[in-house]
């Protein structure tokens, strides 16, 4: 019967513990886990083909490794993760990733949290009676952790970054998945990947790796390393660029309407100014004519 803004207030509390893992698993131990976050408690002996335990543990288990990799950022000299190489990324971009997990989104409540509570509910999913197939469960995944936040009384701010940060959970993987062994990676697709998810990438990046099965860590730690360099170094300067067309002068200088089209030309353009493949208004309606007459409308 107490107040669910009382309820948030200790729970966000609860979960800035250094191993909230920890505390959650003694909150189910109290009986208390399901009035919370039945979402949470409903992973609890249900199958997970090909892993061990079930998904209530794995998600203790990420839990765990999130508390780990904040740990390491807030510390990069502790020894309580000396010997992890995963966690070497986030430890050589430590100050940025610091900086970014103390962000308050509402209240007085970090970043940090919103990643834990994230890693809480990336499986919220599998906890349905028919769970989705495993491309969809990243989408209704987000979509129950949202409900669960609304209900805890959390910002508006917060509840959208938790599902944008459990919907791209996969996306790193992906990327991984795509590089050859020793193959750098590209400027286009590190530039795809903060283009879609901006900010919220690093939290995506902290998640996908917490949750990697430990045969896949090292590859996808080595693009994790990748996007965050990318971040760093060339993230910044790509923000700051002008635009060099708006949709006017562009329908303009193709002789086309309005629409859809317009739209991804423009997305287009953006890309290719950001990979110093153009630098000028006349370049950028020069590539966009080019692109139109190949392409036409597709």
């Amino acid at each position: 019967h107490v107040a669910w803004e009382r309820i948030c207030a200790e729970l966000a509390q609860i979960l800035s513990c250094p191993q909230a893992s920890r505390q959650i698993r003694y909150l189910d131990d109290l009986g208390l886990l399901t009035h919370i976050l039945p979402e949470v408690t409903a992973l609890q002996g249900r199958p997970l083909p090909g892993q061990d335990g079930d998904p209530w543990t794995q998600t203790l288990l990420v839990l765990e490794d999130v508390d780990k990799i904040v740990a390491c950022v807030m510390d990069p000299g502790g020894a309580a993760h000396k010997g992890a190489g995963w966690l070497d990324p986030f430890r050589s971009h430590a100050l940025l990733l610091a900086e970014h997990l103390a962000m308050v989104l509402s209240d007085v409540r970090p970043r940090a949290l919103l990643l834990k509570l994230s890693a809480l509910l990336h499986r919220a999913a599998h906890g349905l009676d028919r769970p989705p197939v495993a491309t969809e469960m990243p989408g209704q995944s987000a979509a129950l952790a949202e409900e669960a936040l609304r209900r805890l009384r959390f910002s508006t701010r917060e509840v959208d970054l938790a599902g944008q940060i459990i919907r791209g959970q996969d996306d790193p993987g992906r990327i991984a998945q795509k590089m050859q062994e020793g193959e750098a990676l590209s400027p286009r697709t590190a530039y795809r990947f903060f283009h879609r998810h901006g900010q919220a990438g690093l939290d995506i990046l902290c998640l996908a790796l917490a949750r990697a099965p430990h045969s896949l860590r090292p590859r996808l730690a080595l693009t994790t390393g990748h996007l965050l360099a990318y971040y760093a170094r060339d993230w910044p300067r790509v923000q700051a660029l002008p635009p060099l067309l708006d949709g006017h002068a562009l329908m303009r200088g193709l002789g086309l309407e309005g629409g859809a089209l317009i739209g991804r030309l423009l997305e287009g353009i953006r890309e290719a100014q950001a990979l110093g493949e153009i630098a000028t208004p006349p370049e950028a309606l020069c590539w966009a004519r080019d692109r139109f007459n190949k392409h036409g409308s597709g």
